[in-house]
């Protein structure tokens, strides 16, 4: 999943900014202080679906307040310490901490109601000062969380799933390497290390909370293929990281490990990849409204499910669509135009459909997302997936 369709990741940093200095410095648009959403249940829902994600507010209240590590400790021991692994994945997956967290945190209505039962939880990674850190936004107030309140909002946002009867993937982000991002922050030397560190930080995190599923790295082979390396280096250097870091990992931890993929233009170069080391693994679809036609959908679906089927026959392991993604954001650097812009649930009929055709081997699908770009919240895309959902 490239930069331009993670408009949500970025979204918080500019929000940050704007909110700043108003909240120092004078009213905003949203007047002295900031909006707070209404208390009745689906007024707030409303009222978060229209805002959470706006980039003409300056900043949003949701009403928060990050618990503190005995509060977090109270909850962990209210919950059953077994994992739970649904027989087939109904996943819910959004870019962006702060509507990764609100989903669970006043949408747990919603997605029974969808029928998910799986959430990736989204661990966001900013580089700062030279390295990477935790980057949650401050979500009453327009600044960052410090490093302990960001743990402790990552952890609360695991626990929120569990309480709603979820599965949980975790994973990281760290969308400023993508798109020759990692040349201008100069971690081309060391990029592998610096992954590492975070792996075995979130894989700790991920035993301590009973994780279902651990994502050493998101989209590694993505990351290197567009910073300009070549399909052969990014398949060597995606290997030679794997094959380093899960020994590390299982040590630490006793869950699923997942590889989460979908980064190369091709997805035949993924005969390259070895998924040596993983018991799931998962590829990414991502479709723009201003940019594919419908057409397209069941096309790529048709072409990622034959691979991601020869690689799990290969090593044994089961696979997962790991994002369904599709957005509306159009790209400075990309002029093709499709003749009319189809609403998003012609999208997700044609991908369901070709996904129960071509995915029948798959023991997952994954939507992205609730809130946020590409949200299908109070969409007619609602009912299809329900329905999608009740059928597997």
């Amino acid at each position: 999943m490239t930069k331009k369709t993670k408009i949500l990741s970025i979204v918080v940093i500019l929000i940050t900014l704007a909110g700043l200095n108003w909240y120092f410095g004078g009213p905003g648009p949203l007047g002295p202080g900031y909006e707070k959403p209404p208390q009745d249940p689906e007024a707030r829902k409303a009222w978060l679906s229209e805002n959470i994600d706006n980039m003409g507010k300056e900043f949003v209240s949701i009403d928060y307040e990050v618990p503190s590590w005995k509060e977090l400790d109270k909850i962990n021991q209210s919950l059953s310490n077994e994992r739970k692994y649904p027989e087939f994945i109904k996943a819910l997956q959004t870019y962006g901490t702060l509507p990764n967290l609100v989903e669970v945190l006043y949408f747990g209505d919603v997605l029974k109601d969808l029928g998910v039962n799986t959430q990736f939880v989204h661990a966001n990674y900013w580089w700062k000062k030279g390295d990477f850190e935790f980057w949650y936004l401050g979500y009453d107030r327009p600044k960052d969380l410090s490093q302990d309140e960001s743990k402790r909002a990552l952890i609360h946002n695991i626990l929120l799933a569990k309480q709603q009867g979820l599965a949980v993937v975790l994973f990281p982000d760290y969308f400023q390497l993508e798109d020759g991002g990692m040349t201008e922050l100069g971690v081309s030397d060391d990029l592998e290390g610096r992954l590492e560190t975070i792996a075995l930080e979130l894989a700790q995190i991920a035993e301590d909370y009973n994780v279902e599923y651990l994502v050493p790295s998101n989209q590694i082979e993505m990351i290197l293929d567009t910073n300009g390396y070549s399909v052969e280096e990014s398949q060597q250097r995606t290997n030679a990281f794997y094959e380093g870091i899960v020994p590390k990992i299982k040590q630490i931890y006793s869950g699923k490990i997942m590889y989460k993929m979908g980064g190369f233009s091709n997805w035949s170069n993924y005969n390259g990849i070895s998924l040596a080391g993983a018991d799931i693994f998962g590829f990414t679809g991502c479709y723009n409204q201003n940019r594919d036609d419908v057409s397209f959908v069941a096309s790529d679906i048709k072409t990622a499910a034959a691979q991601a089927n020869k690689l799990s026959q290969k090593y044994g392991i089961p696979w997962i669509n790991a994002e369904f993604v599709i957005t509306d954001e159009e790209s400075p650097v990309d002029n093709r135009k499709v003749a009319q812009v189809m609403p998003i649930e012609d999208y997700y009929q044609a991908g369901l459909n070709a996904f129960r055709i071509y995915g029948k081997n798959a023991v997952g699908f994954t939507i992205h997302s609730l809130l946020g770009s590409g949200k299908v919240y109070d969409t007619k895309a609602m009912p299809l997936i329900k329905d999608f959902f009740a059928t597997r």
